[in-house]
């Protein structure tokens, strides 16, 4: 389907996102496919928003889900596609789209409220509530299995799910650390109880103590994004420990890219994850991975680490240990999931893993060609 050979005008296609905001893997996943799909000669695709703090990104802001029904371009698409993570008011435009276009939710996943303070189960509950406007899209574009996996548990029908996974090309391909001290442990991502920072600290002082070469753990996040209230436990807990533990908080992305090239172990103890491209790119950086076996987690790590049951402190500390005392030996086979390996084996599976990440391009046209069908006009 070439809508401008055939001489009419390109498909119009609104990527919707409540909120566009800086260092976060859901607006940046919006702004990627508004440019994979704008970029392409058949379709013709607007940003549209409730807010933004990145003024460098052209966006149509609307007030509210008024707003969005009224707005021209919104009016004007043939498709719709709704970038879904969290409740807002303005997601429920989904029930009613307008009035002919396709309607695609691309899926983030919601976090359990188990995993979250009592003070976020209203939110949790409300967002549980809004996920059922699925059922009005012609295809839902889930960021891995384990989504759809989630809408499946929720009862949520629809008519096609389709896994169309995070572009992750960046940092720059790197080779694993060997044999030097410290070997350098790595926490990137939010502070908040779902993450298991704190459990990340007792298994890390447990793991330098016991471990024959030296450790570092530095943590490294976004606090806009963080729980104000477990962040003070982590800032507290990292002042108390004995171990050679840094907090760095939030970094820009170059000096991100350079800290994770640093990085020998990327530790990621987290209860929930729908995709989590921060494995994706501590991988490509050359970093093993440590963490829970949890939700996402064991799909995205692909055996390329040590991962153990949610929970198991005891466990991750001893997982830190042998792969820190592996990395120290140059000789050593990497005692990984998906067994043992040495070095040359790591980085060929690790390369072709994260290739699969790398542009998605293709995937978004295709899935959009078959949600378009014939012309929607």
């Amino acid at each position: 389907m070439d809508a401008v050979k055939q001489g009419r005008p390109p498909y119009r296609v609104v990527v919707f996102i409540p909120v566009l905001s800086r260092h976060d893997a859901t607006s940046q996943e919006a702004i990627e496919l508004w440019q994979i799909i704008d970029a392409a000669p058949d379709y013709e695709a607007t940003l549209v928003v409730g807010h933004s703090n990145m003024p460098e990104i052209p966006v149509r802001r609307v007030d509210g889900v008024l707003g969005l029904l009224q707005d021209e371009a919104y009016l004007a698409a043939d498709v719709l596609i709704f970038e879904f993570a969290v409740y807002n008011e303005m997601n429920n435009a989904m029930f009613i789209g307008n009035g002919h276009a396709k309607l695609v939710t691309r899926f983030h996943n919601v976090t359990p409220a188990r995993f979250l303070p009592a003070k976020a189960a209203p939110l949790i509950e409300k967002s549980l509530e809004q996920i059922l406007h699925v059922r009005q899209s012609q295809e839902v574009w889930a960021v891995s299995q384990t989504n759809i996996d989630a809408l499946l548990e929720l009862g949520v029908a629809y008519p096609g799910a389709h896994v169309i996974p995070l572009t992750v090309d960046s940092p720059a391909l790197g080779a694993l650390p060997s044999g030097q001290e410290p070997v350098e442990v790595l926490y990137l991502g939010r502070f908040v109880q779902s993450k298991g920072v704190l459990e990340l600290l007792d298994a890390f002082e447990a793991a330098a103590s016991r471990s024959r070469v030296r450790m570092r753990l530095r943590l490294a996040g976004n606090e806009n994004y963080s729980d104000p209230d477990y962040l003070t436990h982590v800032k507290a807990r990292v002042r108390e420990t004995t171990a050679d533990v840094s907090y760095l908080g939030e970094i820009p992305n170059k000096a991100r890219d350079q800290l994770l090239g640093e990085t020998s172990i990327f530790a990621i103890p987290s209860y929930h994850e729908g995709f989590c491209k921060p494995i994706v790119e501590a991988l490509r950086a050359g970093a093993l991975i440590a963490g829970y076996a949890s939700y996402n987690i064991p799909h995205v790590t692909a055996g390329l680490g040590r991962l153990v049951a949610p929970g198991d402190v005891e466990g991750l500390a001893a997982a830190l240990v042998e792969l820190a005392e592996a990395l120290g030996d140059p000789s050593a086979a990497l005692p990984l999931d998906a067994g043992p390996m040495d070095r040359s084996e790591f980085h060929a599976r690790r390369d072709s893993h994260v290739a699969g990440f790398e542009r998605i391009d293709a995937l978004v046209l295709e899935r959009l060609r078959h949600v378009i069908g014939s012309d929607p006009s």
